[in-house]
């Protein structure tokens, strides 16, 4: 019973919903428009749960040239044009948000915008009820703890009472350093960075049932 008093904190790619490869090839396409050869692997194994500034430095940095200023704008273009057509929730998610007891939210690096698209083309939103939390909001990014210790403030929990459910080091980094208990998903993140990240690591969604009790 004691879990089930305890809000779970979400993040949204890769945990909600399997974007993670979809981003990462719009990523990889961008990297070769800029003469950077780059897979859909290999943009997801050096970018996947970080933020898209982190993307633009590496960029920069391989190039030694000023990023174009829509680089952004381009990505949210293309990527939500493959979201649109291809984007599934992560296998397993519905029957845990339908079941769960608890009080839930969403926390993501991602702005509203992408968070509120992406659940509604996977028919999770009504599980959220508009409880999302973006790093735009707070100005920080995971593994900043910040964007965490937002949410769980405005949700009226503190941070020992708080779960959070993450498939990237990025992210649990920042719920260890906000002093929240934290669980890996080892959907398409190997097992072993997240358990050297610190969490408890679980490679099937419906496993989530019996790790928050419920």
């Amino acid at each position: 019973m004691e879990k089930q008093n305890k809000l779970i904190i979400f993040d949204c790619d890769g945990v909600l919903v399997d974007s993670e490869p979809l981003s990462n090839r719009t990523i990889a396409g961008q990297m070769q428009d800029l003469g950077i050869p780059m897979t859909e692997a290999e943009a997801i194994k050096l970018f996947a749960g970080g933020s898209l500034a982190n993307v633009r430095d590496y960029a920069q940095k391989m190039t030694g040239q000023d990023i174009p200023e829509d680089f952004e704008d381009v990505y949210r273009t293309r990527s939500y044009e493959l979201f649109r057509k291809e984007l599934q929730a992560v296998p397993g998610i519905k029957e845990i948000l339908e079941n769960l007891p608890n009080i839930r939210c969403v926390a993501s690096n991602g702005p509203i915008p992408k968070m509120e698209l992406n659940l509604n083309l996977t028919g999770l939103t009504h599980f959220f009820d508009g409880k999302l939390f973006s790093a735009y909001e707070v100005g920080h990014w995971k593994p900043d703890p910040r964007l965490f210790l937002h949410a769980a403030k405005t949700m009226g929990f503190e941070n020992k009472d708080c779960i959070v459910i993450e498939d990237s080091d990025h992210g649990i980094h920042a719920a260890k350093a906000a002093g929240m208990q934290v669980f890996g998903y080892a959907g398409r993140t190997p097992r072993e960075k997240l358990t050297s990240a610190g969490a408890e690591v679980f490679e099937d969604m419906r496993e989530l049932k019996g790790l928050l009790g419920f």
